[in-house]
């Protein structure tokens, strides 16, 4: 397997920690809402609207971007750059 298949693997993987930790974890939630583009969306939405944000579109959305990514990078061809 090719080293750049295996980052990718790792990358997705990640990816898929944060979307789970971003749907489950309300103390996950709170941090990323409180810094850097997680606290652009909480003054835009309020408190309760990216609560939800995060929660229902943020983390699914990073739950298949790395889930996409694992696959992609297991049974596609090798990755060259």
């Amino acid at each position: 397997m090719a080293i750049g298949n295996i980052v990718m693997i790792v990358l997705g993987l990640l990816a898929i920690l944060l979307g789970w930790l971003m749907f489950a974890s309300v103390k996950f939630r709170a941090w990323t809402m409180s810094y850097g583009r997680g606290a652009m969306w909480t003054k835009l939405l309020g408190e309760r609207r990216a609560d939800w944000a995060t929660r229902f579109i943020f983390g699914p959305v990073c739950l298949i971007f790395g889930a996409l990514m694992v696959v992609v990078s297991a049974f596609g061809g090798p990755i060259r750059a």
